[in-house]
């Protein structure tokens, strides 16, 4: 079964089970213009690179998409240059600042809170998860005095 642009091709050729005994060079050669007369009607031409350019003298929506996604494209490398120059600025800026000992004693102060902040929420989070409450007046009243309620019962 020939697909719809084969059965246009050979419609437009005036090509049907009649005439199909002519000969295989005039086929050809009508052939290609029929192709080449299709493909002008769409303004399509291939630059010297080998891409598709268009020929249309407005500006087509696939133009205009072509369009954006180069434009989308440079701002993204324009964005990444300016991310990496900013980086490479601040990586100069922690070189160029001198090692004094007041750097230093700040920089294992920190470290010291953030090892101690660290400590405290993981103890917390083991007396939390070890607790057993039964209700309110429980939480609030020592060992002791639960035991000399009981005593009394």
């Amino acid at each position: 079964m020939a697909s719809p642009f084969v059965s246009s091709l050979r419609s437009s050729l005036g090509v049907n089970a009649n005439n199909a005994t002519t000969s295989a060079s005039s086929n050809a050669s009508t052939g290609k213009k029929a192709m080449v007369s299709l493909f002008d009607g769409l303004d399509l031409a291939l630059s010297e690179s080998g891409a598709v350019v268009s020929n249309a003298g407005g500006r087509s929506a696939a133009q205009e998409l072509i369009a954006s996604k180069n434009a989308e494209k440079q701002a993204e490398a324009a964005l990444a240059a300016s991310r990496d120059l900013k980086r490479q600025q601040q990586q100069k800026q922690k070189k160029e600042q001198p090692v004094t000992a007041l750097t230093q004693a700040l920089g294992l102060f920190d470290q010291e809170l953030e090892q101690r902040d660290s400590f405290v929420s993981r103890n917390q989070r083991r007396q939390k998860s070890n607790k057993k409450t039964r209700g309110s007046a429980t939480t609030a009243r020592g060992r002791r005095q639960r035991q000399e309620k009981y005593k009394h019962v």
